[in-house]
């Protein structure tokens, strides 16, 4: 796993996260606030909730320490690693096949995308007609014959230009 660092990261996300975290853990959990439902006929009136609120946050905040919210935040981040594992197992579990492109195959653009790749650039530009959007990508010169002769005309693979059966 590779963790990138966010805003997720910061004090005031983590604090507000160990909040709902206690709320649904703590002595309010059961027949506090978050048990109640907040519209329709069953809700309370504007008072009751400032006070369920004002009574959740001044319990919270008796707990409130810097290594309970690090504790959280590593529990949190254990429960994510380890359903990331078994995830990682269960695709590790299925099996493989050949590979979904090869020489034998015929390829083509969609129809209504086109390409645009000048000879020796490195700078594939695909766009739909449909909309406009258009998907730039970064192309090693030696795969740009190859981009340059695909069309929504299928092709087979092995017919394409370019010498290496990688890039192909």
């Amino acid at each position: 796993t590779v963790t990138v660092p966010t805003s997720d990261f910061c004090w005031g996300v983590q604090i507000v996260k160990h909040l709902m975290s206690s709320a649904r853990n703590g002595e309010n959990a059961q027949n506090g606030l978050l048990r109640k439902a907040l519209c329709g006929d069953m809700a309370p009136d504007d008072s009751a909730l400032d006070t369920g609120l004002q009574d959740l946050i001044a319990e919270w905040l008796k707990g409130l320490r810097s290594d309970s919210v690090l504790e959280t935040f590593r529990e949190r981040m254990a429960r994510t690693s380890d359903g990331q594992q078994k995830q990682f197992a269960q695709v590790n579990e299925l099996p493989t096949g050949p590979p979904g492109v090869t020489e034998e195959c015929r390829v083509r653009l969609m129809p209504g995308i086109t390409c645009h790749c000048e000879e020796g650039d490195e700078f594939a530009d695909f766009s739909r007609e449909v909309d406009g959007q258009h998907l730039g990508m970064r192309v090693p010169k030696s795969a740009v014959p190859l981009i340059r002769a695909l069309t929504c005309r299928p092709q087979f693979v092995a017919d394409l230009p370019g010498a290496d059966v990688f890039e192909k």
